[in-house]
């Protein structure tokens, strides 16, 4: 007995004991002498406490020293919209590890009153908000704006990422012109590679307006009157390198439109929905590197290949008639690297209904996007889009292109059809001069792309195409994870020219671009 115990513990390794774990939260700026720009910024600034830095943490002082364990913290740290920057730094010695967590707020008060021209849309926008609330990580917002195309809009949110610590909170209130709509959210989230469950609850209230776009010089609003609830859980059996997940919901779902004379209202839908699918994800690993979307601040990549499906069952009463729904939702994305200078991303999503026995509606939408790094600070991009949508017995509301969605130098939402297709190309430079706290760059950009009617074939002669030159700033401390670019084009097909300035790249290499969506 005695010589097998022996034979155990000289086949274990010996354990590095985390002996201290030191957080060192930065101001937005750092330290040194500031202007009364800065001062003042700093003064209306709440450091973000360090007990939210530490909940962030997924090892703790006792542990083994797990070296995935701290990058996948590091990158949790990064990923926080109230932080510009996170770093952690090792030191083992024979006493145990010492680990020194870094970070750097960033500034999260936002005052505005602004006048902004976007797609060929004049917006006015009043807005107050704070993305860390006295220092908690809390995300209060409110928003009152217009655009030129009569869409008024009231806009109140909040969102608790630590919520009796172990769960989110979310909540949006919007009040407009065409109604009211608001949404609640409690969610137990995965909060580490390592977790074995999640679970979500949301209820949505919806009594607004659906626009529909291409039949008329001004979008056609659709009344809509939506209530729902619904409880999703998840169940992890795989590992951190390989995920393997159940998925199990349930919902309850009432819709309706009133009535329209030019168009299909389809009849109004009340009844359960039940779901049940399976994902997977190989995580072959994690890039962390900056010039990606980002002109300096560094960003975390997955190299990884994800897949999921889902089977949604839904009982409807329908016009005093019970009618069984079957939908069939699938999921895949794929990031590759290529040597040491490309990044290849790659997506799809499909969903196919099933009325009873008929085929009912089908969506699809498939990207790729390629990053070629031509040195440090040059990289060539490249992105394609298709997407299609069609319906016989829902409303059939036309996808857009534009502006908003990545057709510069065409007014946002001037194209209009049940299938669009979109190619980008981009130059990128980052400037090699930069300041303390600021890097700039440039872009040069050509897009072409359309959207048919349905029965109508894609022709790539049908192509519209915009080009133009665009300028970078990137200031994590002011804008956290993503760029203020603005963007000077002109439409070949004898559009105006046209400047829009956001915040965000007009695509990020693992999304497809949702123009006006979250605008407000």
């Amino acid at each position: 007995m005695m010589f097998w115990l022996l034979i155990w513990l000289q086949t274990q390794s010996p354990c590095s004991e985390i002996k201290s774990i030191a957080i060192h939260n930065q101001d937005i700026f750092g330290t040194g002498e500031f202007g009364w720009i800065k001062r003042t910024m700093r003064a209306l600034h709440a450091t973000t406490k360090q007990r939210i830095i530490r909940q962030e943490l997924i090892f703790k002082l006792g542990d083994c020293y797990d070296p995935e364990r701290v990058r996948e913290s590091e990158r949790r740290l990064r990923a926080l919209p109230f932080l510009a920057d996170a770093s952690i730094s090792v030191e083992e010695g024979p006493e145990g590890v010492r680990i020194d967590v870094v970070t750097q707020d960033r500034f999260t008060l936002r005052a505005e009153l602004s006048f902004t021209r976007r797609g060929g849309l004049n917006k006015t926008r009043a807005s107050v908000g704070e993305k860390n609330l006295l220092g908690l990580g809390i995300d209060l917002h409110y928003t009152q704006s217009s655009r030129s195309d009569g869409n008024d809009i009231k806009r109140l949110t909040f969102h608790d990422p630590r919520f009796l610590k172990n769960f989110t909170f979310d909540s949006l209130y919007s009040h407009t012109d065409e109604g009211i709509y608001h949404s609640f959210t409690l969610a137990k989230p995965f909060w580490s590679l390592s977790d074995t469950q999640s679970f979500s609850i949301e209820t949505l209230s919806d009594h607004t307006k659906v626009d529909l776009y291409g039949f008329a010089e001004d979008a056609i609003e659709i009344p809509i009157h939506e209530e729902s609830t619904t409880f999703e859980w998840q169940r992890e059996f795989g590992n951190p390198d390989q995920s393997q997940r159940l998925i199990l919901a349930a919902s309850a779902l009432e819709r309706k439109y009133e009535p329209n004379p030019q168009f299909f209202i389809p009849d109004p839908l009340d009844g359960p929905q039940v779901e049940i699918g399976y994902s997977t994800d190989r995580r072959d690993a994690f890039l962390t590197q900056t010039g990606i979307d980002m002109l300096s601040r560094t960003e975390d990549i997955p190299i990884h290949q994800a897949f999921s499906v889902r089977l949604r069952e839904s009982y409807f009463d329908q016009s005093d008639q019970e009618t069984l729904h079957h939908t069939l939702q699938l999921n895949m994305a794929k990031t590759m690297q290529y040597g040491q200078s490309n990044l290849l991303a790659f997506g799809l999503e499909g969903q196919v209904r099933w009325r009873e026995s008929q085929q009912a509606a089908r969506q699809l939408a498939v990207f790729g996007h390629l990053y070629q790094f031509l040195s440090h600070s040059q990289s060539l991009v490249v992105g394609a889009v298709f997407q299609g949508n069609q319906t016989d017995d829902e409303l059939d509301v036309p996808l857009t292109l534009g502006e908003d969605s990545g057709l510069r130098g065409y007014d946002a939402f001037s194209l209009a059809g049940s299938k669009t297709l979109l190619f980008n190309f981009e130059h990128r430079w980052t400037y090699p001069w930069k300041t303390r706290h600021s890097t700039f760059g440039q872009v040069l950009f050509v897009d072409a792309g359309n959207a048919w009617k349905r029965g109508t074939n894609i022709d790539l002669g049908d192509l519209k195409w915009g080009f133009g030159l665009g300028l970078r700033w990137d200031m994590p401390s002011l804008f956290g994870p993503r760029v203020f670019r603005i963007d000077f084009a002109h439409g070949v097909d004898g559009e105006n020219f046209s400047v829009s300035a956001s915040v965000g790249q007009i695509f990020s290499f693992e999304q497809i671009n949702s123009g006006f969506d979250k605008d407000y």
